[in-house]
């Protein structure tokens, strides 16, 4: 068995991967919660990031910790790190992109579990 392994800065929320699947699992849930998040699955080949409406979901597969979602603004290549500090002038919600930041609401309305408030995270992701 191999393993990947991208490390992201993401604008968005980490959620606990346990919460969220009993969420889908109770009995009036029409999709699974991979079906639900799975057009913003991201590939740990592809160098883009943020296939649908500017987010990216990050499921921890390996741990079952966490299920991250946002806007990812710097992804590394497989089996990479970072090689250079990441800086912004400014760390807050209005550097990442509009469309997103609407999306990601929008996203979130729909799941009916206490959401944290979103901020910027760096995830080394394994899969």
């Amino acid at each position: 068995m191999s393993t990947q392994i991208n490390t992201y800065v993401l604008w968005g929320v980490v959620l606990d991967y346990r919460e969220l699947a009993d969420l889908f699992s109770a009995p009036d849930g029409d999709d699974t919660m991979y079906e639900f998040l799975e057009p913003y699955c991201d590939s740990a080949f592809k160098p883009e990031a943020n296939p649908k409406d500017g987010l990216t979901c990050l499921f921890d597969g390996r741990d079952g910790k966490y299920v991250a979602v946002g806007h990812v603004a710097v992804k590394t290549a497989n089996l990479q790190f970072l090689t250079n500090p990441v800086s912004f002038d400014v760390l807050n919600r209005a550097w990442a992109p509009p469309k997103a930041v609407m999306a990601l609401g929008a996203l979130l309305s729909k799941l009916d579990m206490e959401m944290p408030e979103p901020g910027w995270h760096v995830i080394a992701h394994w899969r």
